[in-house]
């Protein structure tokens, strides 16, 4: 949410505020009601896609760096068997393809790290029954890594969906904010005509709250107060 659009929010809420602050006065029209509720709904959207564009990547890259760790380390133990049998082998293939460290693992592109994983994991398998034998390699061992190689390919791709939430949520939050802006206008507004003479004090906390303060600046409730009454004098198209 963009400066302007948090300073349109922030009115929707202050209006929220003096409707509840007050509700004793209108709670009997089930119109004002409605409307109330109808504008309530709408800025807790806002506030839902505020929350999705705001939370979901840092948290879904940090997961990813916790599970890439895991990954890291559960294929350094099969890969440390898999390079100690090959050298015992003389098998220089073999062991330049199970030749990395946890940070090897965890530095470069992760495609790269999950393809090395993978084929650690293949070169454990393939070399089991030897590694067994001299009980530096289990079954075990290779499912736990296995396992880290499946968590790590179902989390590789969340920061992309995650980056496609917050884009859907920063396209449909300028529609969210003119709904509730359509509430105001269509309904609320008309309605607090009633009040206009009858709660004149009701009446002017609502048209400070109507007040769209922009960004950076520092008005007064005074300030707020005399820019409402000259909007409301100023006939509209």
């Amino acid at each position: 949410m963009n400066a302007s659009q948090m300073a349109h929010h922030k009115m929707h809420e202050s209006v929220l505020g003096v409707l509840d602050t007050n509700n004793s006065i209108w709670q009997g029209s089930a119109a004002f009601t409605a409307a109330r509720n109808q504008l309530n709904t709408g800025n807790e959207y806002v506030v839902t896609l505020q929350q999705t564009q705001g939370n979901v990547i840092t948290g879904v890259t940090e997961d990813k760096a916790v599970v890439r760790r895991r990954l890291a380390e559960a294929a350094v133990l099969v890969a440390g068997a898999v390079a100690s049998y090959a050298d015992s082998q003389d098998n220089h293939e073999l062991f330049a393809a199970v030749d990395f460290t946890v940070a090897d693992l965890m530095h470069g592109p992760e495609e790269a790290c999950e393809t090395n994983c993978a084929n650690i994991l293949k070169a454990g398998t393939d070399n089991l029954a030897a590694m067994a034998a001299a009980q530096t390699l289990t079954q075990a061992d290779l499912d736990a890594l296995q396992a880290q190689v499946d968590a790590f390919g179902a989390i590789l791709t969340r920061p992309r969906q995650a980056k496609a939430a917050t884009k859907a949520a920063t396209d449909q939050l300028p529609t969210a904010l003119l709904a509730n802006d359509r509430t105001l206008e269509r309904q609320l507004d008309r309605l607090m005509e009633k009040y206009r003479k009858s709660n004149a004090d009701f009446f002017q906390a609502y048209q400070v709250a109507r007040v769209i303060v922009d960004p950076g600046s520092h008005l007064t409730q005074e300030q707020m107060a005399a820019k409402a009454a000259k909007a409301k004098t100023t006939p509209t198209s």
